[in-house]
């Protein structure tokens, strides 16, 4: 039977593991589906945006319209790609979190047996609750900058190095408010998938959830983020050493630059597809795992799944 006792950020990272090992190949199919479709997505959706680009600068230069409609015009575009960019991330961080879900509570893995579309339209409104959210930051930090750009313009020449510093301070202390802005989100999307709320409301159950352990969680998420960094940039180069190594017998070979071009730009496109399938599944298993920690170990979740599992014998307890 699965252990499902609260976990220290040691065991919680081995869980990770564990549940990617148990779950991969599914979690490698369904990240290869969601590549599929957005790649398709893409095709469709610069096709369609070209057509509609030129029509509309065809009807704005007939009009002699101002430059007002040629801003509607790409706000409206950015508009009508939301809903989509939202649909397919939902979709994506859905179907990991939902298989995390089957792995970690010891059942069969299956794609087929996900409920991913009972849950796709409460994560796009998580998203676009996050999304708006984000906007009075960017503001800010907009704001700032400009400010330091109009003080570079006055003091620049004068105090060089020490407005470098200064500048460089800025935009680090700002970098490090987004993350932890931004971590008051980090449940939202597995909130969003095993429970039913939308919108504002994963928001507020997601810091409900992270509040006591706030600082603890925030440093799991950023370690984790290091070790994923690790894995792909090693991934990367040992893909990237196979590839140089065949340029090399390429090379010794006699093989036209023409040839050799194809071969290694083939395999480099290889190699991210490679990469990216891999680590795609990991950051959305983390924040499936971090959601059950912090539920097992405020509000009981291990004591509720054990019991479910008895109710239907297969706790063994």
């Amino acid at each position: 039977m699965p252990d499902f006792s609260p976990m220290n950020a040691a065991e919680l990272m081995d869980k990770v593991l564990d549940v990617y090992k148990k779950s991969f190949w599914m979690q490698i199919a369904f990240a290869a589906i969601i590549m599929v479709v957005g790649f398709v997505a893409i095709f469709v959706v610069v096709f369609v945006l070209t057509f509609a680009l030129i029509f509309g600068l065809g009807i704005g230069v007939v009009a002699d319209a101002g430059e007002w409609y040629y801003i509607a015009m790409i706000l409206g575009m950015g508009l009508l790609l939301l809903p989509l960019f939202l649909l397919w991330q939902a979709f994506s961080s859905s179907g990991h979190i939902l298989l995390s879900r089957q792995a970690f509570y010891g059942h069969k893995v299956r794609l087929g047996h996900m409920g991913l579309t009972r849950v796709l339209l409460r994560v796009a409104t998580s998203l676009l609750a996050q999304i708006i959210l984000m906007i009075p930051f960017i503001l800010v930090s907009v704001a700032v900058l400009y400010a330091l750009f109009i003080i570079a313009s006055e003091f620049l020449l004068v105090h060089e190095w020490q407005f470098l510093v200064f500048t460089f301070f800025v935009i680090f202390l700002l970098s490090f408010l987004y993350l932890v802005y931004s971590h008051v989100f980090s449940l939202a999307i597995p909130v969003a998938v095993l429970e039913q709320k939308h919108f504002f409301a994963t928001i507020t159950r997601s810091f409900q959830l992270i509040r006591p352990d706030f600082w603890r969680v925030f440093g799991i998420r950023a370690i984790w983020f290091l070790v994923v960094f690790a894995f792909s940039s090693t991934a990367q180069g040992v893909f990237m050493i196979l590839n140089m190594g065949i340029e090399w017998l390429a090379n010794t070979a006699g093989m036209g630059w023409m040839a050799l071009m194809m071969i290694t730009g083939s395999l480099s496109w290889l190699i991210t597809i490679a990469v990216s399938l891999l680590s795609a599944p990991l950051e959305h298993i983390m924040m499936a795992l971090l959601y059950f920690n912090q539920r097992m170990k405020n509000e009981g979740l291990d004591l509720e799944i054990k019991l479910e599992k008895l109710s239907i014998g297969q706790g063994g307890i």
